[in-house]
């Protein structure tokens, strides 16, 4: 019988690998197992329950159980470090990657983060490290928010969602294993967030083949780019200049903000929204400028900092929209596909992605939305047209605060989709307040797959990752 492997990852120091196997296989008897036997072998015909008051499912006719699958992966970090937080394997399930965000043992500081790939080896039937260990930049990077593994284990996606550097906009790297050099290698450019809080990466997704990526950003908001701005527009590079000179002459802080507000005519070049985060807390200095201002989007962006969000997303939605972008690798760099795509106020969408095998269809959790009800879209890439469309209507939760879309999944052909809700504190558990729900594509339409997924207790996180 196929081996079918799980990662089951703890928040310190090490990773399960699991498998399903045949009870034959393991010479027991191959009678149907009782629900008290086999509490995790179910029937799509029955309601998969949590509560030991659910009525017991029906055995499959060959019964199945999870047996570990040849031994730990122990992580050489502290007891903070929350290796196995993200976790992914190959298709074959020899192939894990593995991240520890919390990992300070690295030159680059506290939280730097760190990301492992280990593979079986047959031979000495052992989890050996494939590879180097890969770092994250600088301190509180978290690089290892999530990591995402190619169908052949070989390209391996990992974002770091706060990257210290740039106030939190995060970003993304793609790498390809060398089998020659034994080595990790960068793919293109990394991919970063396009503004600051941005959080790149808190959604996370890759292709069988490695060679497109979906990024969420679920804190991405428009609030700060203020209005669009259709051409250039002198004011802004005047406004730029004269507050390079606050700068150099160490005044660009909280006690001079008036006067340079005044002096640069910041609110006739539409320009205070942008520098006040860095005066009011403190980064506005020359050794922050080329970080915050030259290389980020004021000098770069006449254009890019006032209307890209604009021109993508409606001028009403402000805080907390979220975004995703789902890049291909054209043989040199990542290149994005069609228009980002973008939440509601407060929708959070990006905060779970995941793409079909092809790439072609992804879908998005979008918790936040409707005082946290919460739901997932599905979108499809038209290559003629160069464009996402959205499949089928929303998929909407139920309960406020119950956050349907915290995570979600898609099938390998992009035609059934799976969705769970975070609903930790405020669900009571009824029927109603469902924590996982598959549905299954029909001429168009989002069908709903048997009965929902329940909790167990109150407090359980049950479901906060999914996978088909």
């Amino acid at each position: 019988m196929y081996f079918r492997r799980i990662s089951m990852s703890f928040l310190a120091l090490s990773v399960c690998i699991v498998s399903v196997v045949s009870a034959a296989e393991e010479s027991i008897s191959t009678r149907s197992l009782t629900h008290e036997e086999a509490p995790f072998v179910f029937s799509t015909k029955s309601p998969i329950v949590g509560s030991t008051k659910a009525p017991a499912p029906t055995p499959f006719s060959e019964p199945l159980f999870w047996n570990q699958f040849r031994g730990t992966i122990n992580g050489p970090g502290a007891y903070d470090d929350h290796l196995g937080g993200a976790v992914d394997s190959s298709a074959n399930g020899r192939i894990v990657a593995y991240g520890a965000r919390y990992d300070s043992t690295c030159e680059a500081g506290f939280r730097a983060g760190t990301v492992r790939v280990s593979y079986y080896d047959s031979e000495s039937s052992e989890w050996k490290q494939l590879g180097q260990t890969l770092y994250g930049e600088g301190e509180e990077d978290y690089f290892g928010k999530s990591v995402k593994l190619s169908a052949n284990g070989y390209t391996l996606a990992v974002s770091a969602n706060a990257y210290e550097t740039s106030d939190n906009a995060g970003y993304v790297e793609v790498y390809k294993y060398k089998k020659k050099k034994k080595t990790w290698k960068l793919l293109g450019e990394r991919i970063t967030g396009e503004r600051m809080y941005d959080s790149i990466g808190w959604g996370l997704s890759l292709s069988a083949d490695g060679m497109t990526v979906a990024v969420g950003s679920d804190t991405h908001d428009n609030h700060i780019r203020g209005p669009c701005l259709e051409e250039d527009d002198s004011k802004i590079t005047a406004a730029v200049d004269c507050v390079a000179t606050y700068v150099e002459d160490g005044r660009c802080n909280w006690d001079n903000w008036s006067e340079m507000e005044d002096a640069c005519m910041l609110g006739e070049a539409k320009l205070d929204d942008y520098f006040l985060p860095f005066v009011s807390d403190n980064t506005c200095t020359w050794d922050r400028w080329s970080d915050h201002i030259n290389n980020a989007d004021v000098l770069f962006s006449i254009g890019e900092y006032f209307t890209h969000s604009c021109a993508d997303a409606p001028d009403d939605k402000y805080y907390d929209i979220g975004q995703t972008r789902i890049f291909r690798f054209d043989d040199t760099d990542w290149v994005q596909r069609g228009k980002s795509i973008y939440g509601e106020e407060y929708s959070k969408d990006g905060t779970s992605v995941d793409l079909s095998a092809d790439g072609t269809r992804v879908v998005i959790g979008g918790p936040g939305i409707d005082d946290e009800i919460g739901r997932a879209r599905v979108f499809r890439w038209y290559r003629k047209n160069k464009e996402w469309r959205q499949v089928g209507d929303d998929l909407m939760g139920k309960t406020k605060r119950g956050e349907m879309g915290l995570a979600v999944s898609i099938s390998g052909d992009g035609k059934t989709v799976a969705i769970s809700a975070g609903c930790y504190y405020y669900c009571k558990i009824t029927p109603g307040n469902d924590r996982v729900k598959v549905y299954k594509l029909k001429a168009g339409t989002w069908n709903k797959v048997g009965e929902s997924i329940y909790r167990e207790s109150h407090e359980s996180t049950f479901a906060k990752a999914i996978s088909l």
